[in-house]
């Protein structure tokens, strides 16, 4: 009698476990495409290459008319795009002049 009651008790416990495997994998997979439908409802942004080029300033050019042409608003806000071009080119001030050539940078989505 003991006996039996020992592979009863095993049989209960190795079923315990099958039962508690699966409840595990079942969340797992559940959350995994849970992970997997957020993922893909999600517009991927494209991807941008970013350059840098020489312009020649012409006359009423400011800096930040230069921002609001070149910088992407994923990437960059003009405010931040001026403050970069200063840094760039080594201006104390935004006084910049026609005839001059500044170093600006630009994003693509084309590899050039």
């Amino acid at each position: 009698m003991r006996k039996s009651r020992r592979n009863k008790q095993r049989r209960q416990k190795m079923m315990l476990i099958i039962v508690t495997a699966f409840v595990i994998a079942g969340t797992g997979l559940g959350i995994g495409n849970l992970f997997a439908s957020a993922h893909g409802s999600s517009q991927e942004s494209p991807v941008l290459y970013k350059y840098y080029t020489s312009v020649k300033l012409e006359k009423g050019d400011t800096l930040w008319d230069i921002a609001k042409k070149y910088a992407h608003p994923d990437r960059i806000s003009v405010k931040d795009y001026v403050n970069e071009l200063r840094k760039m080119n080594n201006l104390s001030s935004d006084k910049i002049c026609a005839g001059d050539y500044i170093t600006i940078f630009y994003y693509d989505s084309e590899f050039k």
